[in-house]
């Protein structure tokens, strides 16, 4: 054996060495990510312990975390408890106070707005305020839309407005780049890049490139917001326009809700730079025959299984019928056995997914969960034409949670997510009528028909649904 062959095989084992211990000695991995990855890095020896390196931990810089960790015990201390809650609020309100604080509040008024009308309300909002606008988009593209809420924040910044916006450095990059970008800055519109990359020596490896700020945010005079699932871009989405139209979803809330959505805002912006939680008002306050609300916020910097540990709660709520709809489907094992444990109780359990994804590995892993749940009684509706891209879930026409966050993996571990949850019948139904036009529109998914996959193609399904984990 040359020299050269000993010291590359040599490297080749303390590369595969390296990255086995430290997958064997992590912790905060589930098991089937842990041999997920081990799948990767030892059939990929070389690239596979690459892509450990670069994606398989959910790295961030030292100053990140410093930052968030003297703001966490603010938003927890601003977020006072609103109108006492009676009776004892469900188990997944009292769940989401352990993550960010926030307790349920009463006094909150929501409205469902068809989706042709969403962002024309918006932009009247923004045109009609008179002492602060705030708004976070993960993707918000210089097109007809995102150009027309620019305009609306330059129109209010001109009359005195204080107007703050950030977009995601990945996802709103062509917006970051266009002279668009630049007009906003000199109108006097404050504006922040969320999530950019944190580099040494020139290279992006102080926090894992792919952690994105995923959320979506509006907030008005610190009275009202808008939340949902829908970007700042046109349903079209000319980036992937062969999936479109982008089907979306949003309320329009007010009530003391907002005060949380303004902390959650407030939480990134000083994140990414200088300002403090008190800058930011919190003057919402109850109504009239107002509705149990609470928002929530999930991250990399929170702690870990948040994300999954709440929509598993949400499920185990259920006691009549659970509907659900996202555009990503490659949930961790507790969801998905929630999900079939749900239905194998007795709960009506649909789940409603996009029949074309723009993502064909997403699509496949969400497939090779399928079988298991159609047999353990999940009925599973494809919906088509379009793109359903709409994250909703109702719950025995009483709890509704919207928001940004998809049931897979990213959202789950590595995006800032936002969120609401509420108690309210006719809120709900209106939210499961909608989901219901979503059914309408879809195709009911047989279980023969699953059965009759070809061995090829269920393979592929089942090996991607194996790696979903670091997908």
């Amino acid at each position: 054996m040359s020299f050269y062959l000993l010291l590359t095989t040599l490297l080749h084992a303390a590369i595969l060495g390296a990255a086995t211990l430290r997958l064997t000695l992590r912790e905060n991995i589930s098991s089937p990510a842990r041999l997920a990855w081990f799948i990767v890095v030892l059939t990929l020896p070389v690239a596979g312990a690459v892509l450990y390196l670069f994606l398989g931990e959910t790295f961030l810089s030292r100053g990140l975390r410093r930052r968030h960790a003297a703001l966490a015990p603010q938003i927890r201390q601003l977020a006072l408890p609103g109108p006492e809650i009676t009776p004892t609020p469900p188990a997944p309100f009292r769940y989401g106070r352990s993550i960010n604080g926030f307790p349920p509040v009463a006094g909150n008024h929501a409205r469902l707005w068809d989706e042709g009308e969403t962002r024309a309300a918006m932009i009247a909002d923004i045109d009609a305020a008179t002492t602060a606008v705030n708004l976070a988009y993960y993707i918000w593209l210089p097109d007809r839309t995102g150009t027309a809420v620019a305009q609306a924040l330059i129109r209010a910044a001109g009359r005195g407005v204080r107007c703050r916006a950030m977009a995601d450095h990945l996802g709103s990059r062509a917006l970051i780049r266009s002279p668009l970008w630049r007009q906003m800055q000199a109108a006097g519109v404050d504006l922040r890049v969320a999530m950019p990359p944190q580099t040494l020596l020139g290279l992006p490896i102080l926090t894992r490139p792919d952690l994105r700020n995923h959320r979506k945010i509006t907030v008005i005079d610190g009275q009202t917001a808008w939340i949902g699932s829908q970007n700042c871009a046109d349903p079209e989405f000319s980036p992937k326009a062969r999936f479109g139209p982008w089907i979306d979803i949003m309320l329009r809330v007010t009530g003391p809700v907002v005060n949380q959505i303004t902390l959650i805002f407030a939480s990134d912006w000083c994140l990414e730079g200088d300002g403090a939680l008190t800058d930011f008002a919190l003057p919402a306050m109850p109504q009239p025959d107002g509705i149990t609300a609470q928002a929530r916020a999930t991250g990399p910097l929170e702690r870990p299984d948040s994300a999954s540990q709440m929509f598993c709660t949400l499920i185990e709520q259920a006691q009549d019928e659970l509907t659900l709809s996202t555009p990503y489907f490659v949930p961790d094992v507790p969801v998905l056995h929630a999900l079939k444990s749900a239905a194998r109780r007795g709960v009506r359990v649909s789940l409603i997914l996009p029949r074309r994804n723009d993502s064909r590995i997403v699509q496949a892993a969400a497939r090779g969960n399928y079988r298991g749940l159609l047999q353990a009684g999940v009925a599973i509706f494809e919906h088509g034409p379009g793109l359903l891209h709409a994250k909703t879930l109702t719950i025995d026409g009483d709890l509704s949670f919207i928001g940004s966050t998809n049931l897979d993996m990213r959202s789950f571990d590595l995006n800032f997510e936002n969120d609401l949850l509420l108690r309210d019948a006719a809120l709900t139904q209106a939210i499961r009528a909608r989901q219901g036009a979503y059914i309408a529109q879809s195709e009911r998914v047989a279980l023969d028909a699953v059965r009759a996959w070809s061995p090829l193609r269920r393979a592929w399904n089942n090996l991607l649904a194996t790696l979903g984990p670091v997908l």
